[in-house]
């Protein structure tokens, strides 16, 4: 189940990594933040999964999310979902007769680990992490707040079926994603910018079509997207290169 355009994206690629006996549903959760047709199409590519089999379903009335639950009557429900929405949808499934296993998890690292997204998931069997220290600071995170959810760590599954190096080698293109909230302060934001202006001017070949360091930046109100963007400068004030 996804609500957002990250989300989804992760939590298909996730479940498109099951063998082949496993049947995978993917289910919107109607919400302000779901993807558009066009984010839907971008965020299930590679996994297999036709985007016009995707339903869109509100949490309750008619043809709603329990009824989705009882079409399909899953084994394993994998909850790619902002926190708030976990701690809404978890109970639901924990309350079903032959409850599904229920995980969860996060579209990318998320550090530092921070102790509420552990709250929102807390009753869920198994979060799904992507580096040992997640691991090792969400499991602090959990024995502090005395609770005892498991945690697994699995390769990003975007990175799990490109593994090895980048075509092209040291020469190959780096694209830096810039983040709603990392770098904090405008400042350091623009100094990164500035490291990756400088750094493509080192690299032979930069001036060229096929090598190149792009910023991808968020910047457009719409579609709605799992974060709002900080403002991160369209400019170093240096030649753009």
């Amino acid at each position: 189940m996804g609500d957002s355009d990250s989300y989804v994206k992760w939590g298909a690629a996730l479940a498109a990594t099951l063998p082949a006996p496993w049947r995978v549903r993917v289910v919107l959760i109607a919400s302000p933040v779901q993807p558009s047709a066009r984010q839907l199409g971008h965020a299930l590519v590679g996994t297999g999964i036709d985007p016009g089999e995707v339903r869109v379903v509100a949490l309750d009335g008619p043809g709603g999310l329990d009824g989705e639950l009882d079409a399909f009557d899953p084994h394993a429900v994998l909850l790619a979902l902002r926190g708030p929405f976990v701690r809404v949808v978890a109970p639901r499934l924990l309350r079903r007769r032959d409850r599904p296993a229920i995980l969860t998890g996060f579209p990318g690292l998320t550090i530092p680990a921070v102790p509420k997204a552990v709250v929102y998931r807390e009753q869920s069997d198994l979060i799904v992490l992507h580096s040992h220290r997640e691991v090792r600071e969400f499991a602090a995170n959990a024995a502090a707040l005395g609770t005892h959810p498991r945690f697994g760590l699995a390769t990003l599954p975007f990175l799990a079926a490109t593994a090895g190096p980048a075509p092209g080698g040291a020469d190959g293109d780096i694209v830096f994603a810039a983040q709603a909230k990392v770098p904090a302060s405008r400042e350091d934001r623009l100094r990164v910018l500035v490291a990756l202006a400088e750094l493509a001017r080192r690299r032979p070949g930069c001036a060229s079509s096929s090598r190149s360091v792009p910023a991808a930046a968020r910047r457009r109100p719409t579609p709605k997207h799992t974060t709002t963007p900080a403002s991160w400068p369209t400019s170093t004030g240096r030649r753009r290169t």
